[in-house]
């Protein structure tokens, strides 16, 4: 191989050499690698080799001395306790859009429960409402039966007018029976009952009472009745 002669571009001073030799000595070239860490390589693959050997001699040297990360470039240190601000915008988000979703599930259910509580309240008033027309409907039988009894007292009957109050205080004191006040103990409806419970009685014995003598019968109130009646007419 021909030789030629250069100069050495750390020391500066001529030597001769190879066309690829470009130092003039190991030491020059390991400098010029020191001095230059962020250039270009200068040597071939021959040299890159050897500057691959230089540089594990170094490591080996700062391994030694407990100085390895000290030399290592900064741009090998990652602090993993940051995040870019791209992943914590898109948590942020991911965070908004779930307490969106929860609000959103929340305000459905709370929309059913309110819309099953004003129906329940609906059907509660209806209810209350169909209540109380019948116990006015009720009242407002026995009220007018009553009524007419206390008109017939001291008045004669006859077999058919006998008849025809059986069947009218039967089919009250069965109607009566669905009064909603009889679930209450202490509710007047118990005492109504009674009362016509009393007169169908009443009733059913001057039937028996007109069979057995064949004459006509007098309806006779008695005054502790006829005051009951009054009293138990007054809603």
């Amino acid at each position: 191989m021909q030789l030629q002669e250069r100069e050495c571009p750390q020391c500066g001073d001529p030597f001769t050499g190879r066309a690829d030799k470009k130092f003039c000595s190991d030491a020059c070239k390991a400098q010029y690698r020191r001095d230059n860490l962020d250039g270009k390589s200068v040597n071939d693959e021959e040299d890159k080799d050897e500057e691959w050997d230089a540089e594990n001699d170094d490591w080996d040297e700062d391994e030694e001395e407990g100085n390895v990360e000290s030399n290592m470039p900064l741009y090998g240190k990652v602090n993993l306790s940051e995040s870019s601000p791209s992943s914590i915008t898109r948590l942020e988000q991911a965070n908004e859009e779930e307490r969106k979703r929860q609000f959103h599930a929340l305000e459905v259910i709370r929309l059913k429960q309110l819309r099953i509580e004003a129906q329940l309240k609906q059907e509660a008033a209806e209810e209350a409402e169909e209540e109380a027309e019948k116990i006015r409907t009720l009242h407002s039988l026995y009220s007018t039966l009553i009524k007419k009894c206390l008109k017939l007292d001291g008045q004669e009957l006859d077999e058919e007018d006998l008849e025809t109050w059986i069947d009218e205080l039967d089919e009250a004191s069965e109607k009566y029976l669905s009064h909603p006040g009889l679930r209450e103990p202490d509710n007047k409806a118990h005492k109504r009952l009674k009362d016509l419970y009393w007169l169908r009685d009443t009733f059913s014995d001057l039937l028996t009472e007109f069979h057995e003598e064949g004459e006509p019968v007098f309806l006779e109130l008695p005054p502790k009745r006829k005051a009951r009646f009054r009293t138990n007419r007054i809603a």
